[in-house]
């Protein structure tokens, strides 16, 4: 499944949101800057992302799979 509809299509390119039951699940598709940590990068997006969803819409998280597409260099 897309992104949800509800948010504008700059940001839902790079999230796929399943749901089996209550269960969410998320994809998230992201870039990276160089020289960051990306074990950490990618723990603390699954964290707060989880926890945030969690919060608003009350639903429990089966996952978060954060997926590092690029890493980039600073301008």
């Amino acid at each position: 499944m897309a992104g949800p509809k509800w948010l504008p299509e700059r940001v839902r390119k790079g999230i796929e949101i399943g749901r089996d039951g209550d269960e969410v699940t998320i994809d998230l598709h992201v870039v990276v800057e160089y020289g960051l940590n990306l074990a950490e990068v990618a723990s603390t997006i699954r964290n707060r992302v989880s926890y945030e969803v969690s919060r608003m819409t009350g639903l429990p998280i089966r996952a978060v799979e954060v997926h590092i597409d690029d890493v980039r260099r600073p301008k």
